[in-house]
C-alpha cells in the first residue's frame, strides 16, 4: 500500500481536506494553472467547484487510484493522483510509472523531467480539448530508475 503521507525535502504529499477548499479554490481559478486542464469548467472557476473537487479526493478508493495534496509551506499548492492499470494494481508489482500532457505544457514537462521522468512519444491529435484536437507527450520512468 502506498503511504498516506510522503514528505520530501521541500513537499509534503499527504490526502486532502475540507481545510483545502480555500487553497484549492485559489490555485485553480487563476487561468494559467488550468490552462491546460480540461477537466476544469471553461468558465470562472467558483469555489463549489474546489468543494466538489476537494470532497471527490476523499471517496477515491485508495487502493487503485491514491490522491495527494501537494503542501508547501503550509498550503496545499497543488494535486497528485495515481491511476493503477489492470496489470500493476499493487505498488510492490509496479513496473513502470506513465504519465501525459498536452504538448504546449511546457511546465508540465518540465516538472518531470526534474523528477528522472523521460520522454516516450508524442500522440500527435490524440486528445480533444476545448474543441482542439491537440497532441499529448508520454513519458515514462522505469522501477529501476526510480530505485536507482
Amino acid at each position: 500500500m502506498i503511504a498516506q503521507t510522503i514528505q520530501a525535502r521541500r513537499v509534503t504529499l499527504r490526502p486532502f481536506t475540507a481545510e483545502d477548499v480555500d487553497d484549492v479554490f485559489d490555485y485553480a481559478a487563476d487561468p494559467e494553472w488550468s490552462r491546460y486542464l480540461i477537466a476544469l469548467p471553461s468558465s470562472s472557476y467558483q469555489r463549489a467547484d474546489a468543494e466538489r473537487f476537494v470532497a471527490s479526493q476523499g471517496l477515491l478508493d485508495w487502493a487503485s487510484h491514491p490522491s495527494w495534496a501537494i503542501e508547501l509551506e503550509g498550503r496545499a499548492v497543488g494535486g497528485l493522483g495515481v491511476r493503477f492499470s489492470a496489470v500493476h494494481p499493487t505498488y510492490p508489482q509496479l513496473a513502470r510509472i506513465r504519465a501525459k500532457t498536452d504538448a504546449r505544457n511546457a511546465r508540465s514537462l518540465r516538472v518531470m523531467e526534474k523528477l528522472g521522468v523521460k520522454q516516450e512519444g508524442r500522440l500527435r491529435s490524440d486528445r480533444l480539448f476545448r474543441d482542439e484536437l491537440v497532441d499529448e507527450i508520454v513519458c515514462g520512468l522505469l522501477r529501476d530508475e526510480w530505485r536507482g
